[in-house]
C-alpha cells in the first residue's frame, strides 16, 4: 500500500515483481548508463530472490525460488542436532531478531514457527488449535532456544523449535535488494515489498522520497504521506494477511508467551533506519500493549518514530504516536478543476 509521488525531472528507472507473497517495486534514478541501470535493477531483483530462499523455511514451494545453503530451512532440519553454519546476512537479521525477543519479554521472535503452523499462518489448517498444542508450542519459541556463535557464524536450534521470520523476511528483502543497488553505483531510489519501505538519497527533489500508506482497511484514517530521506517504513496490521479459520478471522500477530493472536491493535507503522528494523518493530509493538511498548521505547537509539492505530476495527480507531509528528511530510498535489 505505499506509493511514492509522482517525481518531477527524469522518469525514474524501475521494476516490479511479486516477491514474498507480496509486489515489489524497485526504483532508482537512472546511472550514467542504460546498461548500468539495467544491471543495477536486476541485481537487486536477484538480491530478494535470494533473500526470500534464505528466510523461507520450505523454499522449494515457492515461485522462483530454489533453497540455497545456510538458510532457514536447513537450520529447522537440524533442530536438537548441533551448530548449522548460516549465510552471513541471514546470521545478522537473526541475530537482531533474537534482540526483538529480549526487547518484548519472550512475545515476539524468530522462534514462532510452530505456533505458526498452529494457526495457519503459511499454510492452511482446518481448525482452531487445542490450548494443549498452544502451550506446547509457545514452550518452543522461547528466546533462550536459539543460541547464536558469532565467531564461528552458525546456530544451534533446540529440537522441537522452529525458526520463522516471516515479521522480517520483507524487511530483509529490501535492505539486502538496497545493498545490492548501492553496492553497483545507485544513490538515489527506493524499494518497496508489500507493506515495508526503504528510500535512500534525496528522492525526485532532495527533500526525500514521498511515500504515502493507509494504516486501516477500510480506510477510517487519513493517508500518512511521509517524506523518507535514508530511512524505512514499515506497516503492521490486522487486515494483512490476515488469519482466518473456518471464517474467523484474527489479526496474524501471536503473543508468544501465550500463543494467542493480538487483539485490541488494528495497526502499527515503524521508521527506523534499515527495512528489516522497521519491520520487525511495527510487529513487535503490535504484539506489546500500546503502553508498555511506548514504556520500552525509550531505551531506542536512535529513537524511531511510531503511530499506533488502537481498537475493536467497528469505528474510528485511538491514535497514539511517538515522533512521528517530527516526520517530515508532504502534501498531495490538488486536481486543477477543468
Amino acid at each position: 500500500m505505499f506509493a511514492a509521488a509522482v517525481a518531477s525531472g527524469a522518469e525514474p528507472a524501475a521494476l516490479s515483481a511479486r516477491a514474498f507473497g507480496a509486489d515489489a517495486r524497485i526504483e532508482i534514478e537512472p546511472l550514467a548508463e542504460r546498461a548500468l541501470t539495467r544491471d543495477a535493477l536486476a541485481a537487486a531483483l536477484e538480491a530478494i530472490r535470494r533473500a526470500e530462499a534464505l528466510v523461507s523455511p520450505d523454499p522449494g514451494s515457492l515461485p522462483f525460488v530454489e533453497e540455497v545453503e545456510g538458510g532457514v530451512a536447513a537450520l529447522n532440519r537440524q533442530a536438537g542436532l548441533g551448530p548449522v553454519a548460516l549465510d552471513s546476512g541471514l546470521f545478522a537479521l537473526l541475530r537482531r531478531a533474537l534482540d526483538f525477543c529480549q526487547f518484548t519479554g519472550g512475545a515476539f521472535g524468530p522462534l514462532g514457527g510452530r505456533l505458526a503452523g498452529l494457526w495457519g499462518i503459511r499454510q492452511p489448517v482446518a481448525g482452531k488449535p487445542t490450548l494443549a498444542a498452544l502451550t506446547q508450542a509457545s514452550g518452543s519459541a522461547s528466546c533462550d532456544r536459539l543460541v547464536l556463535d558469532p565467531a564461528a557464524q552458525t546456530a544451534t536450534l533446540s529440537a522441537g523449535s522452529l525458526v520463522d521470520l516471516l515479521a522480517f523476511e520483507r524487511g530483509f528483502g529490501v535492505d539486502q535488494a538496497t545493498r545490492a543497488l548501492r553496492e553497483l553505483g545507485a544513490s538515489n531510489g527506493w524499494v518497496e515489498i508489500g507493506q515495508v519501505a526503504r528510500a535512500f538519497g534525496g528522492g525526485p527533489d532532495a527533500a526525500g522520497w514521498p511515500i504515502a500508506v493507509d494504516a486501516t482497511q477500510p480506510v477510517t484514517t487519513p493517508t500518512e504521506r511521509v517524506l523518507l530521506r535514508d530511512r524505512s517504513l514499515a506497516l503492521a496490521a490486522a487486515w494483512i494477511d490476515p488469519i482466518d479459520i473456518a471464517g474467523d478471522r484474527a489479526a496474524p500477530h501471536l503473543d508468544h508467551r501465550t500463543g494467542r493472536p493480538v487483539s485490541g491493535t488494528l495497526a502499527v507503522l515503524a521508521v527506523t533506519e534499515t527495512a528489516a528494523d522497521a519491520a520487525g518493530l511495527a510487529a513487535a509493538l503490535f504484539v506489546l500493549p500500546q503502553r508498555v511498548g511506548l514504556f520500552r521505547l525509550a531505551s531506542l537509539q536512535p529513537a524511531p518514530a511510531i503511530k499506533w492505530f488502537l481498537g475493536s476495527g467497528s469505528g474510528p480507531p485511538l491514535v497514539a504516536e511517538r515522533g512521528w509528528a517530527e516526520l517530515p511530510k508532504w502534501v498531495e498535489p490538488k486536481t486543477p478543476l477543468r
